[in-house]
């Protein structure tokens, strides 16, 4: 089944005001991911049930998430955190620190089954289109995906827009509209720091 839009044209900006949005956000936003109340989040249950290994149940099983070394070395191995379960979708996030790449794994509290993801991730109402973040270590943007209900991926791209090597421009603020189109502001990015206008842009970065 073809989708109605087309990846060329997905991000739209808003000249003026607020994006009003009534999408899901299931993000990676706790600040200490191994504290109990963050793991009690869980309805079936999570815990480390070994330094490095995380134990995510499910609602007929388990999901064991083993980092890999070296452990103790920032940027390097693997390492995963459990950061929230959304009602709406259904869904645990887990965050995945793997060699400076901060994303995530989306896995499904009804059937167990695992998408990848990002560290934040926007889902529109009829749970249909998931849209993800991940960041990777030094990069000023982000990298953007949209992927179906069933994890394939549909279009990935920057949030930002380069022109001989340099950043130009950015999209912030992703949202989902009511008809299920990916809205992100469009900023251009000028010597002077403090003159960031707002403009309008058809085209992805």
């Amino acid at each position: 089944m073809k989708h109605p839009f087309k990846f060329t044209a997905i991000l739209m900006c808003i000249l003026s005001g607020p994006i009003m949005a009534k999408d899901i956000e299931i993000s990676c936003d706790q600040d200490d991911s191994q504290n109990p109340r963050v793991l009690a989040l869980a309805p079936s249950g999570a815990k480390r049930i070994k330094p490095h290994t995380l134990q995510v149940n499910w609602q007929a099983g388990k999901h064991l998430f083993k980092d890999t070394p070296p452990f103790d070395e920032p940027l390097s191995g693997r390492a995963w955190h459990y950061c929230t379960y959304n009602t709406q979708t259904r869904q645990h996030l887990i965050l995945i620190e793997d060699e400076g790449m901060f994303s995530g794994e989306l896995l499904n509290e009804h059937t167990g089954k695992i998408i990848a993801a990002g560290k934040s991730v926007r889902v529109t109402t009829d749970l249909s289109l998931y849209f993800s973040i991940q960041q990777p270590s030094g990069f000023d943007g982000e990298e953007w995906q949209i992927f179906n209900a069933e994890g394939k991926v549909l279009w990935k791209g920057l949030s930002v827009a380069e022109n001989n090597h340099s950043i130009t421009a950015e999209y912030i603020e992703p949202r989902w509209s009511d008809n299920n189109q990916l809205q992100a502001r469009h900023r251009y990015l000028r010597k002077n720091p403090e003159q960031l206008p707002m403009a309008p842009s058809n085209q992805m970065p």
